[in-house]
């Protein structure tokens, strides 16, 4: 599976974190869409853009955007019209988002969660698969025009 990671410095390290994580894991192809040093004056748009771009254009099957609340993640990558996101804070959060919306961006607010409750975030998202019937109808709905 070919994942893209994206981080404001708001959640860098959590990204970097994540980002070892996975790399170690033989099953996931991780692509690093910055920002790849700690910058406290970056924008956070700048890395969540080339994420979302890449999942909405079938490049890459999952992303994942790291900042301290995830809403600004959240709010950039949703603009895609193949992007299902969401702000994420709890494994409920994650396994609601992805079973029944099928999100395929995850956004983490390091201010949120400790980094091994986010790396447990991390194996729910990747794992499991929505949903059919009503959650898939309901999909449908969220984005008509696809």
């Amino acid at each position: 599976m070919k994942i893209a990671l994206g981080a404001g410095h708001g959640g860098f390290e959590l990204k970097e974190a994540v980002k070892d994580y996975l790399e170690r894991k033989d099953r996931y192809e991780v692509t690093d869409m910055g920002n790849y040093e700690l910058d406290l004056m970056d924008d956070f748009p700048d890395f969540a853009h080339p994420v979302a771009s890449a999942v909405n254009d079938g490049k890459y099957e999952r992303g994942i955007l790291f900042c301290t609340t995830g809403i600004g993640m959240c709010m950039v990558a949703s603009a895609y019209p193949n992007v299902f996101a969401a702000e994420c804070s709890t494994l409920d959060d994650v396994k609601h988002a992805r079973k029944h919306q099928g999100i395929n961006v995850m956004a983490i607010g390091s201010g949120n969660v400790t980094t091994e409750y986010a790396l447990d975030m991390v194996d729910i998202f990747l794992t499991i698969e929505p949903r059919g019937g009503k959650y898939e109808k309901r999909r449908a709905k969220i984005k008509p025009e696809l």
